[in-house]
C-alpha cells in the first residue's frame, strides 16, 4: 500500500552540511511537497527538521547531517505535518491554484478552438485538440456521420431494390417440373411422362422408353474399361446414353492386326487401333497412322478409290478396326470375318407425352458427332424434327422442322459439335426460341400439328442424356436457365 511520506527520486547528503541534493524530486513544484517544519528521514536512519526548500533539487535542514556523506540514497519526508498558519496557507492555495488550472485546462478543451495546452499533474504540458477541432475535422464529423448514415440508407434502398430484381429474375427463370422426363443416365427409366410399364402384379412399379438395336456392341462405361452389350441393350457412358449409326469392320481378325489386303468401295473410311506401332496405308488410298499408346486409340480418316487397300503393319496394333465412315464409331469385335454393328435406336411413346397443337418445349444434353454431307435427325416428335448436321466439313447447323417447315429460327457455327451441350427450344404461336451450347436465336413459331412417337436415332455418334418435354412454352429466362 502507498504511504503518504514524500519519497520521490534520491538524495545526496554530505557529512556536517546542512545541504540536500534531490535527484527526479519536485520539492517546490510538486502538488504535494516538503516545507519548513517537516520530518527529513535521512540515509543514516535519523531524523533531521527541514529549514526550508530552494528549488525541486534543494532543501536545508535545521541541523547538519551527521551521518556519512553518500549520493544515490533512499530517503523520505513527513508531509503530513502541518505546524504554521502560513504552511497551511500555502498548502491550500496550492492545492486551489492546482485545481483552477485544471478546471482551465478542460474549460479551453471544451470551448476553445484548434489545439490548446493542459498542464498535468507532475508538471508536464500536453498539447492536445480542441473539442472543436475534433468535432469539426476536414468537413466535421457530425457532418461526415450525417452524409455516411445518407450514403447507406440509399445504399440500402439499391440493395433492397436489387434483391427485388433478383428475386423476380429467380422466379421468372424457376423451371416448372417437366411433363416427360428421361435421366437416360443409367437405365431408361421415366422420371415422369408416359412410357412402357413396368408392373409387379397390379402395379406399376416404373415406366421406361424403348429401345432396340439389332447385335451385341461394345462401349466404354463410367469406370473407363470397354464392356459388352448384347443386342438391344442400352450402352451409358460417361455423356449418357450411346446412340451410333450402323457400321462394319471389314478387318476379318481385329484383336492383333497383321499386314493384308483388304477390298473396298470407294468413299470415306477410317481406320483405327490401339497401341504402339504403326500402319502404312497404300493401294485404294494411302496414309500412315502411328499409335501412342496401349490404352491410346488412334484414328485416321481416308478417302479411297474402289479397289484393294494395302495395311501395312509395323510393331504392336490392337483391336483394330476399318469401317466405311468418316469418323470412328465403337469397337466392333471380329474374328474370321468382317463384323456389322446395328444402329441404336431409341423410342417413346408419343400419346401424352408430345403435346399437339399447343405451346411446347424440349430440352436434352446432346453431343453429335455428323457425318459430312448427311442432314440426319437426332430427335423426331410427330410433327417437329431436329437435325444436327454438318453439310461441309466445319460447319455445324441445328435445324428444327416443325410441321415440316424448316422456316423457323436454325443455327450455325464451326463450333457448335464436339463437346456435350444442352440443346433446348421453346416454342408457341407467337414465336420459337432455340438455344444450344451458349448460341441463340429465335424466329416464326407454331405448334406441333401430328402426333408420333418420340424416336432418337442418329446417323453419326450420339450422346443425350437429361431428355425433357414441357407442355408450355419456356420464357426466354427459364430457356436461359436450362442451356
Amino acid at each position: 500500500m502507498a504511504g503518504i511520506w514524500y519519497r520521490a527520486g534520491t538524495v545526496a547528503v554530505t557529512s556536517g552540511s546542512t545541504k540536500v541534493v534531490g535527484t527526479g524530486t519536485t520539492w517546490r513544484s510538486g502538488v504535494y511537497k516538503p516545507d519548513k517544519g517537516h520530518i527529513f528521514w535521512g540515509p543514516d536512519g535519523r531524523a533531521y527538521e527541514v529549514d526550508y526548500v530552494e528549488s525541486d533539487a534543494v532543501l536545508y535542514l535545521v541541523t547538519a547531517y551527521v551521518g556519512g556523506s553518500a549520493t544515490g540514497q533512499a530517503y523520505s519526508i513527513v508531509i503530513s505535518i502541518t505546524g504554521q498558519v502560513p504552511a497551511f496557507s500555502r498548502e491550500l492555495s496550492a492545492f486551489v491554484a492546482y485545481h483552477q488550472s485544471q478546471m482551465d485546462g478542460w474549460q479551453q478543451l471544451l470551448t476553445g478552438t484548434g489545439d490548446v495546452t493542459l498542464t498535468a499533474p507532475d508538471g508536464t504540458k500536453i498539447t492536445t485538440p480542441s473539442w472543436d477541432k475534433v468535432m469539426n475535422a476536414g468537413y466535421g464529423v457530425l457532418a461526415q456521420a450525417t452524409a455516411q448514415a445518407g450514403i447507406a440508407t440509399a445504399e440500402a434502398a439499391k440493395a433492397a431494390a436489387s434483391a427485388g430484381v433478383a428475386a423476380d429474375i429467380a422466379a421468372a427463370a424457376a423451371l416448372p417440373i417437366p411433363d416427360f422426363l428421361a435421366p437416360l443416365t443409367d437405365d431408361l427409366k421415366l422420371i415422369s411422362g408416359y412410357g412402357r410399364e413396368v408392373k409387379v402384379g397390379d402395379d406399376v412399379v416404373a415406366k421406361m422408353l424403348g429401345f432396340s438395336r439389332a447385335s451385341a456392341a461394345t462401349y466404354i462405361g463410367k469406370d473407363g474399361k470397354r464392356k459388352a452389350a448384347a443386342a438391344n441393350e442400352p450402352r451409358f457412358e460417361k455423356s449418357g446414353l450411346l446412340i451410333e449409326v450402323q457400321s462394319t469392320n471389314f478387318i476379318p481378325r481385329s484383336a492383333v492386326l497383321e499386314t493384308q489386303n483388304i477390298p473396298v468401295q470407294a468413299g470415306s473410311h477410317t481406320l483405327s487401333f490401339h497401341g504402339l506401332g504403326s500402319v502404312t496405308l497404300s493401294g485404294a488410298a494411302s496414309g500412315v497412322l502411328v499409335g501412342t499408346g496401349e490404352t491410346d486409340r488412334v484414328a485416321l480418316t481416308v478417302t479411297a478409290a474402289t479397289g484393294g487397300l494395302t495395311l501395312t503393319v509395323s510393331g504392336s496394333c490392337t483391336d483394330a478396326q476399318l469401317e466405311p465412315l468418316p469418323f470412328a464409331t465403337s469397337y466392333i469385335p471380329t474374328s474370321g470375318a468382317a463384323v456389322t454393328r446395328a444402329a441404336d435406336n431409341l423410342t417413346g411413346l408419343g400419346p401424352g407425352n408430345i403435346p399437339v397443337n399447343a405451346p411446347f418445349s424440349l430440352a436434352a444434353e446432346i453431343s453429335v458427332s455428323p457425318v459430312v454431307g448427311a442432314y440426319p435427325v437426332v430427335i423426331s416428335m410427330g410433327g417437329l424434327k431436329v437435325e444436327m448436321a454438318e453439310p461441309v466439313a466445319g460447319l455445324h447447323r441445328i435445324i428444327p422442322f416443325l410441321n415440316l417447315s424448316p422456316s423457323v429460327p436454325w443455327l450455325q457455327g464451326n463450333d457448335l459439335f464436339g463437346s456435350s451441350k444442352v440443346l433446348a427450344i421453346a416454342c408457341d404461336s407467337s414465336g420459337m426460341l432455340i438455344r444450344y451450347g451458349g448460341k441463340t436465336n429465335s424466329g416464326i413459331g407454331g405448334q406441333i400439328e401430328s402426333i408420333g412417337d418420340i424416336d432418337v436415332s442418329y446417323i453419326g455418334v450420339c450422346h443425350i442424356r437429361n431428355f425433357r418435354i414441357w407442355h408450355r412454352a419456356l420464357t426466354d429466362e427459364q430457356i436461359k436457365g436450362v442451356a
